[in-house]
């Protein structure tokens, strides 16, 4: 059966682009933070495990410009490192969940947010309901039709959408899901 697009996740779009920034603000100020101390060289294995290799950088840095008893708390201690801080850091970063990030070009690549007719019965329902929608816009432009009675009088099985002031489809009608919202 081929794929009929019969909508758009627009909610889970939007989430995904606010996630996508926020993933990588929270990645620039760890990387930023980070590199006030040690420049953190090789970004996918910093992303990886951004504490551990701080920790190993800043280790190779100066493990020479302090006397051996001096450990590395210590050593993080007196230069005024924030370990906490960048644990923090490193825990909101991987909080949050996209699949395939790539660090270096701060992207990921975008998921499929097209809804799909679940089978052939959805093709012909969101066909005949698609063309009752078609006609009832153009009813509108030749006399008033009030949206909440015609959604009512066909059950639910279209919607109205205020945003773009046109009869739509139910999605959750054409791939009959239980729970919908009339």
């Amino acid at each position: 059966m081929k794929k009929i697009v019969i909508g758009k996740d627009t909610h889970g779009e939007n989430t995904y682009r606010v996630c996508l920034e926020s993933k990588k603000k929270r990645f620039n100020e760890l990387l930023s933070y980070c590199n006030q101390f040690v420049l953190m060289d090789d970004i996918n294995a910093f992303s990886e495990s951004p504490k551990d290799y701080f920790l190993n950088a800043f280790d190779e840095r100066y493990k020479n410009e302090f006397p051996p008893i001096v450990t590395l708390d210590k050593r993080l201690e007196l230069s005024n490192i924030d370990i906490q801080k960048i644990g923090r850091l490193e825990s909101e970063f991987y909080a949050i969940k996209i699949e395939n990030f790539d660090p270096v070009k701060l992207s990921a690549p975008e998921p499929d947010f097209n809804i799909y007719a679940r089978d052939k019965e959805a093709v012909k329902r969101y066909e005949n309901t698609k063309a009752l929608c078609d006609l009832l816009n153009e009813l509108r432009n030749e006399f008033q039709v009030y949206p909440a009675n015609v959604i009512q009088g066909v059950s639910g099985a279209i919607g109205f959408s205020f945003h773009e002031n046109k009869f739509d489809v139910n999605i959750g009608f054409i791939n009959q899901i239980k729970n919908r919202n009339y």
